[in-house]
This record gives C-alpha cells, structure tokens and sequence, in this order.
C-alpha cells in the first residue's frame, strides 16, 4: 500500500460499495499507488472531492464519469 493512504482510509475505501465508480478508482489507486494529488489534478477537483469519490460519499459527476471509467479499465488492465 502507498505511504500515502493510511491504513484506516484504505480500509473504508476497501470495505465501500464497489458499485460505485468513484470507490472502484480508489481501490485501484491504492493499489497502484496513485497519488490523490495526481487523480484531483488530472480530473481538475479539490483532493477532497476525490476522498469523497474514493469513500462512496458523493457520486462521480455525469461530466467526469466517462474520464474516470476510462481511467478504471485503463487500471484494471495493468491487473
């Protein structure tokens, strides 16, 4: 796991509802240790937006929802 996520919020990110778009990219950003930085940056949000996306608290955008999904295969294909 990336020193950059704590042990306890890979966990919640680990036990959300991967139904979810936003949960799917957090799971494969921890996995990959992929920055939040990185993610808020190319998708042009607040990193508490993507802490938020990653949590299952608030929905991916329709406006970002392609982007993100792209960028989840994209990831899923590295597995």
């Amino acid at each position: 796991m990336s020193k950059g996520y704590s042990y306890q919020f890979a966990q919640i990110v680990y036990s959300g509802d991967t139904s979810k778009l936003g949960v799917q990219l957090g799971n494969l950003c921890i996995e990959n240790e992929i920055p939040v930085k990185d993610v808020a940056e190319h998708f042009k949000v607040t990193r508490a937006t993507v802490y938020n996306w990653f949590k299952g608290d608030t929905k991916v955008p329709p406006s970002h929802q392609e982007e993100v999904l792209k960028v989840v295969k994209k990831l899923l294909g590295k597995l």
